[in-house]
C-alpha cells in the first residue's frame, strides 16, 4: 500500500506543483520534477551499517545537491509539497490547511522522511537508495586511490590506470559531487551548516 500510494504522489507531483505553487518560478519540466523527487529522497535516507535509514536535511542542502542554477530552492520546496499534504504526510513539516505560510518552507527547514516504512517499502525509493550506495562507494575507492597517491608524492606509478581513470571520469560526470553532496558522507559531529565548507572531492572525513 505505501508503495502504491508514493507511486501515486511521485507521478502527481509535477501537475500539483503546477497547479498550487504560485509563489515557484515554473521553469522546471515533468522530467525535472522526477529528479528532484529523487534527489531529495537520496538526501534524506542514510547508509548505516548496511542498512537504509533515514537522514534529516535541509531544503537549502537538497537543492544544492540537486546543484542547477535552473532549479530554486522554492521550486524543489513546491514540487516535495504533495508528500507534506495532510492526507499524504510522507515527509515532515507537514503543511497544515488552515495556515498557507507552512506551503513554502525556507531553505533552512529541515525536512524528514515520517515512516520507517516508506524506506522499505517503497520500491523506487529502494533503487534510489541502492544508486546512491553504489556511487557513495565509488566515490570512497575514488578517494582511497586518491590519497594514496598524494601520500606517494604524486609519483606516476601511483597514477590510475586508463581503465580505472576512464571509470572514475564516467562516474563523476554523472554523479557531479558537489560540497553538499560530500558533506552528506562526513560524519563528523558538526552543525549540518559548516560541513559544506571543509567537503571538496578528495576530502577526507572524520
Amino acid at each position: 500500500m505505501v508503495n502504491a500510494h508514493a507511486g501515486i504522489l511521485y507521478e502527481s507531483a509535477y501537475d500539483y506543483f503546477v497547479r498550487n505553487a504560485d509563489w515557484a518560478d515554473k521553469k522546471i519540466n515533468l522530467e525535472d520534477s522526477k529528479m528532484i523527487i529523487a534527489a531529495a529522497f537520496k538526501s534524506l535516507v542514510k547508509i548505516d551499517k548496511n542498512r537504509p535509514v533515514r537522514n534529516r536535511c535541509t531544503l537549502n542542502e537538497i537543492t544544492g545537491i540537486i546543484n542547477r542554477p535552473d532549479i530554486s530552492t522554492a521550486a524543489v520546496c513546491g514540487v516535495l509539497n504533495i508528500f507534506r499534504l495532510p492526507d499524504n504526510t510522507l515527509l515532515r513539516p507537514f503543511i497544515e490547511p488552515d495556515n498557507i505560510e507552512t506551503q513554502y518552507l525556507s531553505g533552512d527547514t529541515v525536512l524528514d522522511i515520517t515512516h520507517e516504512a516508506l524506506i522499505r517499502n517503497w520500491k523506487k525509493l529502494t533503487s534510489w537508495n541502492a544508486e546512491e550506495f553504489a556511487d557513495t562507494k565509488d566515490y570512497n575507492d575514488f578517494n582511497s586511490q586518491m590519497q594514496r597517491w598524494l601520500s606517494n608524492d604524486r609519483k606516476i606509478g601511483f597514477l590510475l590506470p586508463a581503465g580505472n581513470l576512464g571509470y572514475f571520469e564516467s562516474w563523476y560526470n554523472r554523479v557531479r559531487p558537489n560540497p553538499f553532496w560530500l558533506a552528506k558522507q562526513d560524519t563528523a559531529k558538526l552543525p549540518l551548516r559548516q560541513k559544506p565548507s571543509r567537503c571538496r572531492v578528495g576530502s577526507t572525513f572524520g
